[in-house]
């Protein structure tokens, strides 16, 4: 059924009334505005043919003028964000995928997604854990005096322990009210399957109104709770102790090399290296020639915090290679000398001296070579000293052979022997 009804207002101009609103005529035959709800027309018409033409005109007026073409470019222009992912390639560079895993590469999403917080809370983790990766590589090498056990006099040792950051990121995405849709979809269809099936629709489309705060805070909580877990993780490692000799019980070369041959295997460090060893069991010390790495087994690179929050990897210069090089072999020096000096109170001094391989200038061969040789008192490790201070340093508080230039080179040096301790 249909309603219309018009009133004349003044002479061309009507009312027109009808279920689809009010809207007014101006004009009269032949020619009229129609403006209503809908916009504006214009109605044509040819006389006594029964011709007629109506046209929206106010469309047309703006198209022409551009008015409200902004609003409608801006509406085009924004682009919903989708669910996504970050991760870092092996360069250090962001990747964002879709859901499917898919890269997204379409700059107009990437400008929205960049203006999330959850982007820039997830780029910081990921720049952080890049940061750590990098020089996690160093500290394996830089770190190692950290592990240096502790000395007592009593026999009862402790054995060293360092944390290494982790080089793994936590890559569960943080969820979404839209990735937690499936399961409060699956909560919706049992609570609904309690009701009569007329309905369950209903039922279905208000328990998930009712409950999508519910459900997405818990889904929160519980990647938070596993985040957490992951990044409080223990990494620390640790070295087993010698197994150690009574103060009261002899102390014998045999006794000293299979409790040393013992002990190395069971320990496993991220450096090459051998030792050689001798006890003088009437003098108490312990010689040790140590095999040092090479410094071109060192990282290369470290971590570099750009400006922009980005980290980058770049090559270290030669000065700060002898600068980790320097603190790496002293920092075994120490390492060694600690859990040596665990195998027996009898042991009161260490000589331990460091030799690399280097080119004879006049051969051209390869030949060991001096670096460093230290002669370890028991009593400056048994009050923690060695746990103070940087390796290089701690080692120059004792009697000692080095050559340590401006440059960071260690010179060739001739190592101590007994003859030297007389």
């Amino acid at each position: 059924m249909r309603f219309r009804k018009s009133v004349s207002l003044m002479k061309g101009v009507k009312l027109n009334a009808s279920k689809s609103g009010v809207s007014f005529t101006v004009g009269g035959k032949g020619i009229s505005l129609n403006v209503g709800k809908k916009g504006v027309f214009l109605n044509t018409s040819l006389l006594g043919t029964g011709l007629y033409d109506r046209k929206r005109i106010d469309t047309l007026i703006t198209d022409k003028l551009g008015i409200g073409k902004k609003k409608k470019t801006e509406k085009a222009a924004k682009v919903q964000v989708p669910d996504f992912t970050m991760s870092l390639s092996e360069e250090g560079e962001v990747v964002i995928e879709n859901e499917n895993g898919r890269a997204i590469t379409n700059e107009a999403t990437l400008r929205e997604i960049r203006k999330t917080e959850e982007y820039k809370e997830t780029y910081e983790e990921l720049m952080d854990h890049y940061l750590q990766q990098i020089n996690a590589a160093t500290e394996a090498f830089t770190h190692i005096y950290k592990l240096a056990a502790d000395v007592s006099s009593s026999g009862k040792h402790r054995a060293g322990a360092v944390a290494v950051p982790k080089a793994e990121v936590f890559s569960e995405p943080k969820p979404t009210r839209e990735s937690i849709l499936p399961a409060l979809e699956a909560a919706a269809e049992e609570a609904a399957a309690k009701v009569p099936f007329y309905s369950r629709k209903l039922k279905k489309r208000q328990f998930i109104q009712q409950q999508m705060e519910t459900f997405y805070a818990r889904a929160l909580d519980e990647w938070e709770a596993r985040k957490a877990a992951f990044e409080g993780e223990s990494n620390a490692v640790e070295i087993a102790l010698p197994a150690s000799a009574d103060a009261g019980e002899a102390l014998t070369p045999d006794f000293i090399e299979h409790q040393i041959e013992s002990w190395l295997s069971t320990i496993e460090l991220p450096v090459d290296f051998s030792l050689q060893y001798d006890y003088d069991e009437n003098a108490g010390v312990l010689w040790v020639d140590l095999d040092l790495p090479e410094i071109e087994d060192l990282p290369a690179e470290k971590a570099v915090e750009l400006k922009s929050g980005q980290v980058k990897a770049k090559e270290k210069s030669q000065k700060e290679l002898r600068q980790d090089y320097v603190t790496c072999v002293f920092g075994l020096a120490v390492f060694f000398a600690s859990y040596l000096f665990c195998l027996s109170p009898h042991i009161t001094q260490q000589v331990i001296s460091g030799y690399t391989q280097r080119r004879n200038d006049r051969s051209g061969e390869m030949e060991d070579r001096y670096v460093y040789s230290i002669l370890f008192d028991r009593d400056a490790f048994e009050k923690g000293k060695h746990k103070k201070a940087e390796p290089y340093t701690f080692c120059q508080g004792f009697r000692n052979r080095t050559n340590l230039l401006s440059t960071g080179d260690l010179k060739a040096i001739e190592p101590y022997t007994p003859a030297d301790l007389v």
